[in-house]
């Protein structure tokens, strides 16, 4: 069955049984589909090319592929307690609303498509395979129902930064969280918790001394710093607190320093060993560095820098490169309201270089020692 025409309506009657290629092709934008009967397919069960369309499961859709296909994106994708998708569903392009009271046999996967963003995933029924995020960013995924997982896995949030995981009161995960980065956030809902402790993968939520909550859960980083607040309705947030100065967004500090001439230094390094040392351009010996902070939420720390008149300027930066400035005049106290903002104030009687070792490319290799007219921030 071929959809060709904008509003176009396709409903599949209980009886009703529907087979092909494709069972159900849907090709332009604006067309609905009604499954109360069975719908299978050679490759997929019903494809959408076009996007912005209805699907709506009350019976049977299937394919050996997978029982959804959607290429283009906007859909609106309901599976009702009654429905079946067998082969899962598989989704090339964002802005996708899919919700889920009944079965779904099999993973919803975020395929390799870099626009695979903005996506909202409600599950209430079941799901036997996996939720997967192998691009995408900023996509909700509430569960109130199971997820049974695949290898370990109940939910892949490996397409990028920016995503929700939601979990209610009534969620069973058989498997862990993945892939959780700076800019992801979990929702525990009926959950309050004040401090947290993570251990082989496992994140114990406690309120005191009491452990309310765990999630598997697995991060890029070999030892996360997790933030862990109550939202104020009784539920708890959870989110990667970065490293204090963490140019390279790997979840490992780095060192500044800043010459009496102004001129700006980052070490980055892995533990003791120093990866690269680079000086950046001169603004000036009356401009001096007084902290850093992740100004634009990339997980990559930003330089804050004061003016001996008391002007500030904040660089944004990629790395040890900065791709923006801003003179704005924002003050410290507008700063310090972002979370992303966070600053970390430079204390002049500390020195970072605490190991004074001789071995090359260690941070206290004589070749790396900081100039004596530089100083930490």
């Amino acid at each position: 069955m071929i959809l060709e025409n904008a509003n176009d309506h396709f409903y599949n009657e209980p009886a009703g049984t529907v087979f092909g290629f494709r069972g159900v092709e849907m090709t332009t934008t604006g067309e609905t589909f009604v499954d109360y009967g069975a719908v299978s397919g050679d490759v997929y069960g019903a494809e959408d090319v076009a996007g912005n369309n209805i699907i709506s499961n009350y019976g049977m859709i299937e394919g050996p592929t997978a029982g959804l296909n959607i290429a283009a994106g906007g859909d609106t994708i309901t599976n009702a307690t009654m429905g079946t998708i067998g082969g899962g569903i598989a989704i090339a392009s964002g802005g996708q609303t899919i919700i889920n009271a009944g079965a779904i046999d099999g993973n919803i996967t975020f395929t390799g498509i870099a626009n695979s963003n903005g996506n909202s995933v409600t599950n209430s029924g079941e799901i036997t395979g996996s939720i997967t995020l192998v691009a995408g960013t900023a996509t909700t995924i509430y569960n109130d129902g199971t997820i049974n997982g695949v290898g370990g896995t109940a939910i892949s949030l490996a397409g990028g930064p920016g995503n929700t995981v939601v979990l209610g009161k009534t969620s069973v995960l058989d498997g862990a969280i993945t892939g959780f980065s700076s800019g992801d956030t979990i929702d525990l809902q009926g959950i309050s918790a004040n401090g947290w402790n993570y251990s082989g993968g496992i994140l114990s939520l406690e309120n005191g001394s009491t452990t309310v909550a765990q999630v598997i859960l697995s991060t890029p980083f070999a030892h996360p710093d997790f933030g862990v607040a109550a939202d104020g309705a009784g539920d708890t947030i959870i989110h990667l607190e970065p490293p204090p100065t963490d140019f390279a967004g790997n979840g490992m500090s780095d060192l500044l320093f800043q010459n009496n001439d102004g001129t700006p230094d980052i070490w980055q390094v892995n533990g003791t060993n120093l990866l690269n040392a680079t000086p950046l351009v001169n603004p000036g010996p009356t401009w001096h560095l007084v902290g850093t902070g992740d100004f634009n939420g990339d997980g990559k720390s930003d330089l804050l820098f004061q003016n001996s008149n008391g002007t500030p300027d904040i660089w944004e930066m990629n790395g040890t490169t900065p791709t923006k400035h801003d003179r704005a005049g924002q003050s410290r106290a507008d700063l310090a309201r972002d979370r992303h903002r966070r600053l970390q104030w430079r204390r002049q009687e500390r020195h970072p270089v605490s190991e004074h070792r001789r071995n090359p490319g260690h941070l206290g290799d004589e070749r790396h020692d900081p100039d004596k007219h530089d100083r930490a921030v």
